[in-house]
Parts: C-alpha cells; structure tokens; sequence
C-alpha cells in the first residue's frame, strides 16, 4: 500500500491531490481496457478467431451475431 501511494504522490506530500489522481489516471481509458481484455479472453478462450465467431453464433437464431447472442456469449 505504501508503494502504491508513493506512486500516486510524486511530490511526497503525505496527501494525495485531485491533479495527483488526474495525472496517474488521466489517461486511462475505460472503454480500451474493457475491449483489450476481450480481446484476451477470445485468444485464450478459442485456437482462432473463426472458433469464437461460430462460439456466439450458438447464443442467437440466425448466421449473424447481433447484439443480444454476444452479450449472453460473453457472459
């Protein structure tokens, strides 16, 4: 914990300010981490990207992978 709050407080304040939280997390994106994380799961789930698409094409009623059947498929 300590090291972790070394991290966030360059300056050594003993504090941690709202431009602190902003330049060790600024840049962070949400959206990005979520989608490469994904991605992660995909390659370590299934041998190629053909065996995930036919993976979701199981959770809907027809030859394309709309909405509803990837969100149960990832769940």
């Amino acid at each position: 914990m300590q090291e972790l709050f070394s991290e966030l407080d360059p300056h050594k304040k003993g504090y941690l300010s709202y431009n602190d939280w902003k330049n060790a997390f600024g840049s962070y994106d949400y959206h990005e981490h979520q989608l490469t994380e994904l991605r992660a799961l995909f390659k370590a789930s299934f041998a190629n990207y053909d065996s995930a698409y036919k993976f979701l094409l199981t959770f809907g009623h027809s030859t394309i992978v709309d909405n509803a059947s990837f969100e149960k498929g990832v769940t």
